[in-house]
């Protein structure tokens, strides 16, 4: 319900931010606008950060499974393994470093981006992509009343975004336990991992044979959300030195050099889909890139697997992301009036 109440929220502010708008633009969108062309196309070059803040208070994890181990001598044994309940997720989702696009014309745009996730202690090896398409207001500023629409000094874009978010596992909270992979061979969902396995990797220094130290068991989540979006920032048609064009009378077209503009936005992430599970890793035992995978992601409905959310057993997924969404970026932009 809260969930639901928020998102409408944001719907309702954006109904009312058009009723108050559209009739000033209506007037002035005659044949003088039908007849020109409008566009503008913005790059983002990892200058931001997005804050999501989930309603939903975070918990304890904890996952049992059987495992067999067969030792160098042949000896074989049956073992259970055990996590301790821990806090995987702190609810706050920091995003660094976007890299994105946006292109549009008067009253509409589109874009598309990525970012870095930064979870509880650190970089988690996620990533977040999202892609949205919207419609543009134009705002005067204080004691500002001008017709023309480039000549207005802010924009609201309100929009509609699909986001999809990967948590790869990779930061300490995420670690619930470990099994000692040194001269064993541990047989566990159907997975092998033997004593010595061999990374293919990019960089030189990470390619070869190694001896497993540890079997890493990692928790990990993938999301699929919608997002609606207000969002205010300066009017990209204006400012910018106007750069004319010979085939065209001046007045007619103009393009203009790029300009460093800001953005501020506000939404609410509803997460439609979600699914949890654990990663099977190995690694040699020292702090470095040469792991191996092992499996994964194996789904908490697995039969073979107990999860535990604060102390009562689950086959969902316990994590749940919805909650309100503050993003600031910096961006440079460039557009043209034909």
């Amino acid at each position: 319900m809260k969930s639901l109440f928020a998102s409408n929220i944001i719907f309702l502010l954006a109904g009312v931010l058009s009723c108050k708008t559209m009739n000033a633009q209506q007037k002035n969108t005659g044949t003088s606008y039908s007849s020109r062309r409008f566009s503008y196309h913005s790059i983002t070059l990892f200058t931001g950060a997005d804050l999501l803040i989930p309603h939903k208070d975070n918990g304890l994890l904890q996952v049992s499974f059987p495992y067999t181990i067969k030792a160098n001598n042949g000896t074989m044994t049956s073992n259970n393994f055990v996590s301790p309940s821990k806090k995987v997720y702190n609810p706050t989702k920091l995003l660094l470093l976007p890299f994105g696009f946006e292109v549009g014309g008067l009253h509409h745009f589109f874009k598309a981006g990525i970012a870095v996730q930064l979870f509880y202690e650190g970089y988690s090896n996620s990533t977040n992509s999202s892609a949205g398409y919207g419609h543009i207001w134009y705002l005067d500023g204080i004691h500002h009343h001008d017709k023309e629409m480039e000549k207005k000094s802010f924009v609201i874009k309100s929009s509609i975004n699909i986001s999809y978010n990967v948590d790869g596992g990779g930061n300490k909270k995420s670690l619930l336990g470990i099994i000692d992979n040194e001269n064993n061979v541990i047989n566990l969902f159907n997975y092998i991992a033997n004593p010595t396995y061999t990374v293919k990797a990019t960089r030189p220094s990470s390619v070869g044979k190694f001896s497993a130290k540890n079997l890493d068991i990692s928790y990990t989540q993938r999301e699929f959300s919608l997002v609606p979006m207000i969002t205010i920032s300066p009017n990209p048609f204006k400012g910018g030195r106007p750069i004319y064009k010979s085939n065209y009378p001046t007045t007619n077209y103009k393009k203009f050099t790029a300009k460093l503009l800001w953005e501020l936005s506000l939404g609410y992430n509803i997460a439609l889909y979600d699914q949890g599970g654990i990663l099977l890793n190995q690694d040699d035992g020292n702090l470095n890139d040469k792991t191996n995978k092992v499996g994964g992601p194996i789904h908490l409905d697995n039969k073979a697997l107990s999860t535990y959310f604060n102390n009562q057993k689950t086959t969902s997924t316990p994590y749940h992301f919805s909650g309100f969404y503050v993003s600031i970026m910096f961006y440079i932009v460039r557009s043209k009036i034909k």
